[in-house]
């Protein structure tokens, strides 16, 4: 099994996006729903790291990146380790 680890900044922009939803949206639940389901996907990545496209799929740039869409957010991320060959 993979292990996940959240740069700082992303665990920044996950805490902004739930307050941008709380707050100025004002509702609550679907902060929470949102939160959840963007974490959910990145939990897939545990036990399938390759579950998703490559980054330079869709840009013309040479980069170990990959990319996985929940509803309108993009989580970027890039397996490490032997098996990732960068």
């Amino acid at each position: 099994m993979n292990e996940i680890h959240y740069s700082h900044e992303s665990s920044i922009d996950l805490a902004e996006i739930e307050k941008y939803i709380n707050d100025d949206l004002n509702s609550p639940k679907a902060a929470k729903n949102t939160i959840s389901k963007i974490t959910k996907k990145i939990r897939q990545l545990e036990m399938f790291a390759e579950l998703s496209t490559p980054l330079s799929a869709i840009i013309d740039i040479d980069t170990c990146y990959k990319f996985l869409v929940s509803g309108s957010y993009l989580s970027f991320y890039r397996i490490d380790g032997k098996r990732s060959g960068c």
